[in-house]
């Protein structure tokens, strides 16, 4: 029987090693023709591991420290709860396929984290981290090449956008440079911790500094705004949380002196003429020193409302004051965008046009997963989904050793740096996501899933 469980669980592991190492390869899984085997490979995963459970029961787990009532047992019930939410509004929505896609997006994350918690063993947390690593440095190094050698005229084997490689930004394996910089925000957030971890080794500590250096050139090559601003997010985060293992006299000096050096370089860049930094002021505009105040707050609203962005932006929240609790239902701002897309003021009786018609454009995506979530799920998912994301969240940041727990030569060996890139992928995301769409990018969902959820198994398993 032991036999038995051990192979269906390493069938349950490649599987969803598969999934995770080459989803990001097949342009995020962003198309269905890709989405759809990676998520039937998600879900045999789970087929295996359930067949596992069932033949040996609660016996074949030795869960150390799992209850219900602890942080992570509350938010993996409070995320059932959320799951059986968007199930229900899956079941009402009016277009099945945009309904099903969203409600897997959501459902195949947790089918990944439930594998990872209670699946794995010690060697096969260890693989997944060590593939996780490698795979996303090997994504960048590929970014970086075709960047320079095809100049991003080529995704893989497939055609880029003009629109991205006209303006010389790099895409590696995925057709938008905004989602190619997200995936190498989570290389930098399994890179950051190895270096600040205390108890990391010589040869970790490089491989870190590498990831680093590669995952900051390729957001620099990809011009992402939102990703730009992320990084900065990141070493904010650095700064408060990175310091735990070190003496309080001595965090608090490093603090103050990573925040000097960051507000300097901020204001080094912003005085520069480079055209990375040129696309952040193209959404301020440029006006003269006379110009007052208030009128430039009132230009840069106008300005930015008539971005591609504002007006995305806009129209989802038009579309949720419609339907404020529930929102409109899962999936459906790609049907019901041209329903919203222009501003609330026009009048059809007195033959008066809207100030934006918003006509010449579609929008898939909103460019904000939280807002696209209060769209279509409304206050009532929204809340529902911000009490798991809150726990685990507070669980990872409590995973964070002290200066004494490292010290301690008898208590278990702290996780630093798995919790810590849990953390910051979770900071990475939840800011990159107020500018972008990242998590509708399964491939970028399901690498996030795995790199949060290995420090708590490793924990529970200990």
């Amino acid at each position: 029987m032991k036999r038995t469980d051990n192979i269906l669980g390493w069938i349950s592991f490649a599987l969803l090693l598969f999934a995770i190492t080459l989803s990001p390869w097949f342009f995020g899984a962003w198309e269905m023709w890709w989405f759809w085997p990676f998520t039937t490979i998600i879900f045999a995963s789970t087929c295996f591991f359930a067949l596992r459970l069932l033949i040996h029961g609660k016996d074949q787990y030795d869960i150390k420290t799992f209850s219900l009532f602890s942080g992570v047992g509350l938010s993996l019930l409070s995320f059932i709860l959320f799951l059986i939410y968007v199930a229900i509004r899956f079941l009402q929505a009016e277009v099945f396929m945009s309904a099903e896609r969203s409600f897997l997006l959501f459902l195949t994350p947790f089918l990944i984290g439930i594998n990872i918690l209670f699946g794995f063993n010690t060697k096969q947390r260890r693989i997944l981290w060590i593939t996780l690593f490698i795979n996303i440095f090997a994504l960048g190094l590929y970014g970086v090449i075709n960047h320079f050698v095809t100049h991003n005229t080529l995704v893989m084997w497939a055609p880029g956008y003009e629109q991205y490689f006209s303006g010389n930004r790099a895409t590696g394996s995925f057709f938008c440079p905004d989602h190619f910089a997200g995936i190498m925000e989570l290389g930098l957030c399994l890179a950051l911790p190895l270096i600040l971890d205390l108890r990391s080794s010589r040869g970790w500590k490089i491989a870190g500094i590498a990831m680093s250096a590669l995952a900051i050139t390729a957001v620099l090559l990809s011009k992402s705004r939102g990703a730009g601003l992320t990084v900065i997010v990141l070493g904010l985060a650095v700064i408060i949380w990175g310091g735990t293992q070190l003496p309080k006299i001595i965090r608090w000096y490093l603090r103050g002196a990573l925040l000097l050096a960051g507000i300097a370089m901020i204001i080094a860049l912003g005085i520069s003429n480079l055209a990375y930094v040129e696309r952040f002021k193209s959404y301020f505009g440029t006006h003269s020193q006379e110009i007052s105040i208030s009128a430039k707050v009132t230009s840069v609203k106008k300005r930015l409302n008539e971005t591609t962005r504002g007006r995305m932006y806009g129209a989802a929240v038009r579309a949720w004051q419609s339907s404020p609790t529930v929102g409109i239902g899962a999936g459906m701002h790609e049907n019901l965008w041209f329903h919203f897309a222009a501003t609330d003021d026009g009048d059809i009786e007195n033959n008066i046009w809207p100030t934006l018609t918003n006509h010449y454009f579609h929008s898939y995506e909103v460019h904000n997963d939280w807002l696209q979530l209060l769209e279509e799920y409304g206050s009532v998912g929204f809340i529902l989904f911000l009490i798991p994301f809150g726990l685990w969240f507070n669980v990872l940041r409590k995973e964070l050793p002290t200066e004494a727990q490292i010290n301690d030569r008898v208590a278990n060996k702290p996780l630093f740096a798995a919790a810590f890139a849990g953390l910051l992928a979770c900071v990475c995301m939840g800011f990159h996501s107020l500018g972008d769409f990242n998590l509708q990018m399964p491939a970028i969902t399901w690498v996030l899933a795995a790199i949060v959820t290995l420090p708590i198994s490793q924990k529970m398993n200990n």
